[in-house]
């Protein structure tokens, strides 16, 4: 590349729910981190289930240590339990440690916390990932048994480097079975021909006794040892600036910072005052390029769970419903969600999930009829009109499809898919200005829409009009998205 780092793309189209992904792979030049960076889309008409998961593999042996900031962890069911020690107290932050029970699945949080990893002591070595919080909420543990109902997964999963444990970035806090619906951890959906984009930085840390801190500039860690506070910093690039202490809000001193890709930088200073006990120390390096605090309310999060929820109200019918929909358990999803509607007819939320259920399923005129009794409730809802749209779209009635997709642009959620729908359909109709200014439009609202992007290159191709610079764009971003490489292929650019 241009900035001399090197990239790697893989791209898979996903037939069960028709949405396509692409990661690219890149190592910079002059950095001690690689980052991928995934661009994930819903190219269907409807909602999808929402499930994203980065896993990478390490070794267990040599005493190893998951340096993941937290409170509490989460179970697969949404189970709240505490981390980073046990009710039974087992320190289960520690491999070696969890020598108790089957294999473990550990979803942290607790802490507003962008980093997570390993470090092995015996090596004086770890892995770290950084994310920015809002991309990636799940930071997950798996580890097999240490029992010999664990230790097969040797024999069939590794080389010859003995067992190894699992290391996972989520886009949500779990990977949710179906009992975790009845949580606030929930299966949440992929909305119609949205876009989702977010980097991920992966790299190694050495010599620094463990880790307090990381993102893409260091790891930083920060030991008491006798009557001096010990701060080691492993930096993954080169930085000329200044490292801050402070004990409270009062600085104790300021240190030149000036590192070398993976030499590690130490400074010990004179424990004075609170600095003697954690609670109060605050390290900042430059501005604030990495901010570490000890103090408990710059960290730690706080959520609840209602205990009291009735989950055979109509409301926790529809919540059922909506769960098992998007976990694709749709006999079960249409169960609950009649069941909500015998309590309350015109409960908008389950009538347009039920709508969308049997659109799925092919039953447009049942579904047609959902989104009828919808709208006698609210001429203007967003979900309603898309689905009534797609309905007469399927079914042939154009004026109807286009007077639903029309009033659902209002709404924010389905803007950019209703006006792709209407640019669709104006190219149905041969009327390519207008394709032409709807695809502009779903464009506007969602920069990342790649249906809308295939959509513009289309019109381009029927109207004779220059696409070179879409086409080149789009591959730039996404070489491996197939619709934009034959559009090249038809105009001539491959």
């Amino acid at each position: 590349k241009e900035d001399g780092s090197v990239s790697c793309y893989i791209s898979s189209y996903e037939w069960v729910t028709h949405t396509w992904w692409t990661v690219e792979v890149n190592v910079p030049s002059d950095k001690a981190y690689f980052t991928t960076h995934t661009i994930w889309h819903n190219s269907s008409d409807l909602d999808q289930p929402y499930y994203q998961w980065m896993n990478a593999g390490y070794q267990a042996a040599g005493n190893a240590e998951f340096t993941y900031p937290g409170t509490n962890y989460i179970g697969h069911g949404g189970e709240l339990r505490p981390f980073p020690v046990d009710a039974q107290g087992h320190r289960i932050s520690w491999y070696e440690e969890n020598n108790f029970g089957g294999s473990a699945s550990y979803h942290v949080l607790g802490k507003y916390n962008d980093f997570y990893g390993v470090y092995w002591h015996d090596n004086g070595f770890g892995s770290i990932h950084y994310a920015d919080y809002s991309d990636k909420l799940g930071m997950k543990i798996f580890l097999w048994g240490m029992s010999r109902q664990g230790a097969i997964w040797e024999d069939l999963l590794t080389d010859t480097d003995g067992q190894y444990i699992e290391l996972q970035s989520g886009r949500m806090f779990n990977q949710p079975t179906a009992a975790s619906g009845y949580t606030p951890y929930k299966h949440t959906a992929f909305t119609p021909q949205a876009t989702d984009e977010f980097t991920e930085y992966w790299f190694p840390v050495e010599n620094i006794g463990g880790v307090l801190k990381a993102n893409q500039y260091g790891a930083l860690n920060v030991s008491r040892e006798g009557d001096q506070l010990k701060i080691s910093f492993s930096p993954l690039q080169k930085l000329n600036t200044e490292m801050t202490v402070y004990d409270g809000e009062t600085m104790v001193g300021k240190y030149s910072l000036q590192t070398e890709v993976l030499k590690v930088w130490e400074k010990s200073i004179p424990m004075t005052g609170t600095l003697q006990k954690e609670g109060t120390l605050k390290v900042v390096i430059g501005d604030q390029y990495l901010v570490y605090s000890e103090k408990p309310s710059d960290n730690i999060l706080q959520r609840q769970s209602p205990a009291d929820f009735d989950w055979n109200s109509a409301h926790g019918l529809f919540i059922k419903g909506d769960q098992l929909l998007n976990q694709k358990m749709y006999a079960e999803a249409e169960t609950s969600l009649k069941a909500c509607l015998e309590k309350e007819p015109y409960f908008l939320s389950a009538l347009t999930s039920l709508a969308s259920l049997y659109y799925h399923e092919g039953k447009y005129e049942q579904a047609l009829e959902l989104c009828q009794k919808a709208l006698s409730v609210h001429a203007y809802d967003g979900k309603a009109n898309y689905l009534y749209g797609l309905c007469h779209q399927v079914m042939g009635n154009k004026i109807d499809a286009m007077d639903g997709f029309s009033i659902a642009s209002r709404s924010v959620d389905f803007r950019s898919a209703a006006y792709d729908k209407l640019a669709e359909m104006y190219v149905s109709t041969k009327n390519l200005a207008k394709a032409e200014s709807f695809a502009g439009k779903a464009l506007e609202y969602n920069v990342h829409n790649l249906s809308a992007k295939q959509l513009q290159m289309v019109i381009g191709r029927l109207n004779h009009t220059e696409r070179k610079a879409l086409i080149e764009q789009v591959l730039k971003e996404t070489p491996l998205y197939h619709p934009a490489r034959y559009e090249a292929y038809k105009a001539g650019l491959i």
